[in-house]
């Protein structure tokens, strides 16, 4: 289902929850408030979930984590709070996750390097800290990691040399510092 760009208002509804079946989910570019509702973990077949550029807030929903046949998950660009739930390390098959310019905090959770099938992963412009999970660089597939313009500190870890697809990597804008590892 996608009902991207429009001018629909008003909260996410639970009762989205409901549809077993659905496996995309896009609204983005809407005038949706509100939070993510805990009931989008029981979409068991969904493998698209696109809500970003609008008004979202809360803390991303642990019970994301359950969605296991998830692909691509879309949150760039809300007002959202908290950390990344560790639970989204659980996400087997994810391929892209985009959750940048949305307000976030804390730390990358290493556990991300579990979803072993990203290609894409973007946390720019959050306010990211503490050190870059040297966990990252198991993630073989990965061709584009972006996660610039976070409050991040330490060095860059040498086993991001393991990221033998990557074609863009942006740490700009953070609080990096030692030696750059050899590419």
């Amino acid at each position: 289902m996608d009902l991207s760009s429009n001018n629909f208002y008003g909260e996410l509804s639970s009762t989205w929850g409901s549809n077993k079946r659905l496996q995309a989910l896009k609204i983005a570019k809407n005038n949706l408030t509100g939070s993510i509702p805990p009931e989008f973990g029981s979409l068991s077949q969904l493998q698209v979930l696109d809500l970003s550029s609008y008004q979202l807030s809360g803390e991303i929903s642990k019970e994301i984590g359950k969605l296991t046949l998830l692909l691509n998950l879309c949150l760039e660009d809300n007002q959202l709070s908290g950390c990344i739930p560790e639970e989204l390390g659980s996400l087997s098959y994810l391929e892209n996750l985009n959750l940048s310019r949305s307000g976030l905090k804390g730390q990358i959770p290493g556990n991300l390097a579990n979803s072993k099938q990203l290609h894409y992963l973007n946390l720019s412009f959050n306010n990211l800290c503490q050190r870059i999970p040297h966990q990252l660089g198991k993630l073989i597939h990965l061709s584009k990691l972006d996660i610039s313009n976070n409050l991040l500190t330490g060095e860059i870890p040498s086993k991001l040399r393991s990221l033998a697809s990557v074609e863009m990597l942006k740490l700009s804008h953070n609080h990096l510092f030692g030696l750059i590892p050899e590419f």
